[in-house]
């Protein structure tokens, strides 16, 4: 059975993901990005075998200020893995 990642966010994130578990995906250097998900989410790793076979790195970004009044949102993000 292929892993996955199911997740739940109120806000806007962005998803970086590398692979190899060594790997440090963020903005600038990443193999797949996915830019502002939002709400319910599932991704399945057999999707990018390349990216996310044995091992793989993540790293979210959530939009959690507004920039022009320099105001904190609030948000619950959610994720699990699953194998």
């Amino acid at each position: 059975m292929a892993s996955y990642l199911i997740g739940n966010t109120q806000l806007p994130i962005d998803i970086y993901i590398s692979a190899g578990y060594k790997s440090d995906p963020n903005q600038f250097q990443y193999d797949i990005v996915l830019k502002n998900v939002y709400g319910d989410f599932t991704f399945w790793a057999a999707d990018w075998p390349q990216y996310m076979g044995d091992t793989y790195s993540i790293a979210v970004h959530v939009h959690g200020i507004l920039e022009d009044s320099n105001l904190l949102q609030k948000n619950t993000l959610k994720i699990s893995f699953n194998d």
